[in-house]
Parts: C-alpha cells; structure tokens; sequence
C-alpha cells in the first residue's frame, strides 16, 4: 500500500491503494525509515506527516473489511491452487466473449464474484465502470443494476466501488452487529459470526470448505416470491444468512417447522431471523453431519 520507496504519497492516494489493497490477494504495508524523516507507509506515519488525520479512521474501516472478508479470501485461495486461475483477474479473463471487457485495464475480479473498480487518481470523486451481461450489485449499499452497460458512480474519499455478480454467496466473517467494516480482530482460526451474502437472482449451487472443520454445500433457488435453500454437510458452529434486499417476508420455514422473528438483532438467537434494514438476516444452529437442511422463504406482507 501506498508503494515503496522515494517521498510518501499524498493522504488520498494513500487510501485509495489502501482500498485496492482490500481486494487483493495480499494487503500489506512496507516501511523504509532511512533519512530526517519515516517514509514508512504505516497509516500512522502518513497521518502524521500528511496531517491528515481521516487517514486513520479509512485505514481502520478496510483493515476490519479485509479481516471480514478472511473467509471469501481463502475459498477464493484454495480455488486458485487448484485451478491456476488468479485471485485477481482480468475482466476478459471471466467475459471472454464480451469485447468491451478487452481494454479494461483499470477494473479487475477479485475471486469468481466481486468485481472491483479502485479509483486511481487523486482528487476524482467519480468512475466509470462497465458491469458485464447480467445483474450486478453493490458490494456496500445493494443498489441493484443491470449489466451490459457503462456507468458512472460516486466514489468519494472513502468509497471503493465494489460489485457483486448475481447468482454469488459470499462467505464472510462479522461481529454481532452483522455489519461490513464491523471490527473482529485478527483471529484466523475462528470465527465471531460465519455468515454467507445471497444475492441470488436465478439458482446457484456453492461448496464452502475451511480448516476449521466446516464443509457445507449450499444451493438455493429463487421462483416467483419464494427462495429455496439446501443445506448439508458438515458445520461446527451456527451460520447467519445474509439475503440481500429480501424485505416484506411472509413466512420462513426450517425443516418443516415455522421459525420466529427475533426481537433485536442484538440477541437474535438460533433458528430465528431479523430484517436488519432491507435484509434479512436468518441464522441456523450448528448441526453435525446432517444430511440435508430445507429453508424456504416466502415473500409477501405479514397477515396478522
């Protein structure tokens, strides 16, 4: 982040490779101390010699994202060694039929369903991006869009456009408050939450494996109002589900057995669920080796 070595760089364009760095295979800062002054990149030191303080609360907020986002990185790791095909990757390497994706040099993939759009120069507040066929939502605020289109979208200081490729579940790592950027320290051997992001417009099938034990195949299927999920496999401890944009929910039923709304989200228990603003967050206790759990939600206002 922020380079090497020769004069540090400016406090914005330090946090805009701080926010690139986040959705790369490795974020890591390098410090060089030789001379009067540090040019080490610490966030720190280029508050410090920036002064500009609001470095270390950005710095703050991507450091807690990328620890979020631990469990996506290492499915997307694994799948690399295995396949050879990046983390981080061209966009005409996922669209090699699209000519537009061809000439794109300053938007890439990280993994098979984040697509990441790093703002590049300083003192830009906005960028264009082009979201191949399909649909596409934001990674942040789940403004959903169609593909196959060139956009233009605010990207201010402390914003990265992130996208998500419909049809996606991403695994990640949060604290109670279940929110992006929510802190969970530097643990990499457990987890405070192991939820998974739906954003499923179709169907989509997804293994999740770790070395703490889980291997859990999920699949869901979307029809009309209702979504399907199948569960199986093995996890060692309860799992959050994350739908995006899935208000309004008429009834959620867990192997055969109504669950109920929790309360508040802070003391949302097992086989429960909440509506945290427009998503719906339904968390499932652990079960050992079970064949298959069934979750089926329907959409539709409340009756009373």
């Amino acid at each position: 982040m922020g380079g090497f070595h020769g004069e540090i760089p400016s406090a914005e364009l330090y946090i805009r490779s701080v926010q690139m760095a986040t959705f790369c295979p490795v974020m890591q800062y390098h410090a060089e101390t030789k001379g009067e002054y540090s040019m080490d990149r610490t966030p720190w030191n280029i508050a410090e010699r920036t002064a500009k303080p609001y470095v270390l609360n950005i710095f703050r907020k991507y450091a807690n994202l990328r620890m979020n986002l631990i469990p996506y990185i290492y499915q997307q790791a694994t799948k690399s060694s295995l396949t050879g095909i990046p983390m981080m990757r061209a966009m005409f390497l996922e669209y090699p039929d699209d000519v537009s994706s061809l000439s794109l040099t300053k938007q890439y993939f990280f993994g098979c369903s984040l697509l990441i759009a790093p703002v590049t120069e300083e003192a830009c507040r906005t960028k264009d991006i082009y979201l191949p066929e399909g649909r596409w939502m934001n990674f942040f605020d789940g403004h959903e869009i169609q593909g196959s289109s060139f956009i233009r979208v605010k990207a201010d200081i402390g914003k990265i456009p992130v996208y998500i490729r419909e049809n996606s579940i991403i695994p990640m790592n949060l604290s109670d408050s279940y929110k992006l950027s929510s802190y969970v320290g530097n643990k990499v051997d457990e987890y405070n939450n192991l939820c998974f992001i739906l954003y499923i417009t179709d169907s989509i099938k997804y293994k999740f494996v770790d070395d703490l034990g889980n291997d859990i195949d999920i699949s869901a299927h979307k029809k009309g109002n209702s979504l399907q999920i199948n569960i199986s496999g093995n996890f060692c401890q309860p799992i959050t589900f994350i739908i995006r944009n899935y208000s309004n929910v008429r009834s959620i039923i867990l192997d055969d057995k109504i669950i109920k709304k929790s309360l508040c989200l802070e003391d949302m228990k097992t086989n429960t669920y909440f509506n945290c603003d427009n998503d719906l967050l339904i968390k499932i206790n652990y079960e050992k080796i079970h064949d298959v759990r069934l979750l089926e939600i329907k959409k539709g206002s409340n009756r009373k």
